[in-house]
């Protein structure tokens, strides 16, 4: 249940209320709440308003009422997703195109309890999230004529700018990129990064630097080939795990500022000549990915 708070409605008497009514939803089922509103009713008249405009009600309609279900989950693999899928299709697990490996919504239990998970056989990653780094190695593994100057993968340099929680930065080591260098500019963050990298069983192939992504710059003046810049958003496409975002008013002028000058920096002053950026953002809002 996701709704606006007013602080003059955060007393005692209505935690009490909103208690209650979770209690009673718990116990006669979801339908109930379904059949009593809107998927209109979880997202912000502003938000309804942008998505309204850029992709027509009848599609934010079906993209709203995809929020309302639980979502599964997606992992992915560092080698063999055939066989993770394998491995738990008792929790209803199904190989993607594209090597992601989905178990079916409230078949797989604690995340920490699924087989392979202290092994470091697979991360949690959205398919949709899992795609930036796949089409950087694809446009890396591709002919020379395809790719140009830019070497193979093993001789290859790349950063993953923004990087934690390393969901990507795990996927361009499993790429076989010769050399891996994730920024993160937040202390917890590259903590939590670290930890799941050492997890994976990949730490040693990766150089976290703890730095600010607008200001870094490879050190020595060397050769960046590639860098993945996952651009500080509104988030709107994470609204199945996180409906708190559907009360945002989408990209701000903030945001895109950041975006902007993150993209500008790649380009000028860390990527080498002929190197290639792949940028993204996890953001349902047009201003952010066009």
């Amino acid at each position: 249940l996701a709704a606006p708070v007013s602080d003059q409605l955060c007393s005692e008497a209505m935690i009490k209320f909103v208690n209650f009514v979770l209690r009673e939803i718990s116990r006669r089922g979801p339908d109930v709440l379904l059949a009593a509103t809107s998927p209109r009713d979880n997202v912000s008249p502003a938000l309804a308003a942008a998505w309204d405009t850029t992709y027509g009600p009848d599609a934010t309609d079906a993209l709203l009422a995809q929020f309302v279900h639980e979502p599964p989950l997606d992992l992915s693999a560092a080698s063999d997703p055939a066989g993770l899928a394998a491995s738990l299709a008792d929790r209803g697990a199904a190989a993607l195109p594209g090597g992601t490996v989905r178990l079916a919504p409230g078949r797989y239990g604690p995340v920490p309890r699924l087989p392979g998970y202290e092994s470091g056989t697979w991360w949690v990653q959205g398919a949709a999230a899992a795609l930036p780094a796949r089409i950087l190695a694809a446009y890396f593994g591709a002919d020379r004529a395809t790719r140009g100057a830019l070497p193979t993968p093993a001789d290859a340099h790349v950063v993953d700018l923004c990087a934690a929680p390393g969901g990507k930065t795990a996927q361009l080591v499993a790429a076989g990129f010769g050399r891996v260098t994730a920024v993160e500019r937040s202390d917890r963050r590259s903590r939590r990064l670290a930890e799941n990298l050492a997890r994976l069983r990949m730490a040693d192939g990766v150089d976290v630097v703890v730095g600010d992504g607008g200001t870094w710059t490879p050190p020595d003046n060397g050769t960046v080939h590639a860098v993945l810049l996952d651009a500080p958003c509104s988030a709107t496409g994470t609204a199945a795990r996180r409906p708190d975002v559907l009360w945002g008013s989408g990209a701000t002028d903030e945001l895109l500022h950041t975006q902007r000058t993150l993209s500008r920096h790649c380009l000028t002053n860390v990527l080498g000549a002929g190197g290639c950026l792949v940028y993204a953002t996890c953001s349902l809002q047009r201003e952010e990915g066009e």
